[in-house]
């Protein structure tokens, strides 16, 4: 089920890294919700592409007229960014799709079935009960097991449940005493968090 948040959720992306992907050939099919409102010069568009097992999104504002809106985000000069990826990167695949359903933003995951969205949240707390409460852990101690859990929030319950105790895929540690302690681990998981949130290395 982790595994399903991870690979159907949706996370940050950036809209210069997928032109670049286009380029490449990296990426060959994107979608664009969204539609333009009647009389409407301008429109903010939702762009979601596969980048390695994750699914990116990115909103671009396209207007047309002379004068540039203000915008945080990617900003284009065309009809809408359907119109605008179909004529600049004609070799790849652009779906348009109505306005965003609701979703459930689960750890930085924008999941699409907000079902599995709650199911993880029991899975997720559950394993924080089972740190707690649970057998001592093995190869880590509980607060070791507790920042992987704060930090590394989508592959804590997964992670906890292979390495904390027995399990038939992996073999026990030679010495059950020498553990991960809780500050080694903190300092890693936030190297982690970091990385993947791309402050560290550009995603």
């Amino acid at each position: 089920m982790v595994l399903l948040i991870v690979l159907s959720g949706e996370r940050e992306g950036r809209f210069s890294n997928l032109e670049k992907d286009l380029a490449s050939g990296r990426v060959t099919e994107v979608t664009v919700r969204g539609y333009r409102l009647p009389d409407s010069p301008q429109i903010e568009q939702t762009v979601r592409w596969r980048d390695g097992l994750f699914l990116r999104t990115d909103t671009v504002l396209a207007y047309s007229g002379e004068d540039r809106p203000a915008f945080q985000g990617p900003v284009l000069q065309s009809q809408d960014v359907v119109t605008y990826l179909r004529q600049t990167y004609p070799g790849a695949t652009v779906k348009s799709e109505g306005e965003r359903q609701a979703t459930s933003d689960i750890f930085g995951f924008d999941s699409m079935n907000p079902v599995l969205g709650i199911m993880y949240v029991v899975v997720h707390f559950g394993t924080l009960v089972r740190i707690i409460a649970g057998p001592e852990p093995w190869r880590a101690t509980r607060w070791a097991w507790f920042w992987v859990w704060c930090l590394l929030a989508p592959v804590a319950p997964p992670l906890f449940l292979a390495l904390s105790g027995p399990t038939p895929l992996v073999p026990a540690p030679k010495d059950l005493n020498r553990r991960l302690t809780g500050g080694v681990a903190l300092l890693v998981a936030v190297v982690i968090s970091l990385i993947s949130k791309g402050t560290i290395v550009s995603s």
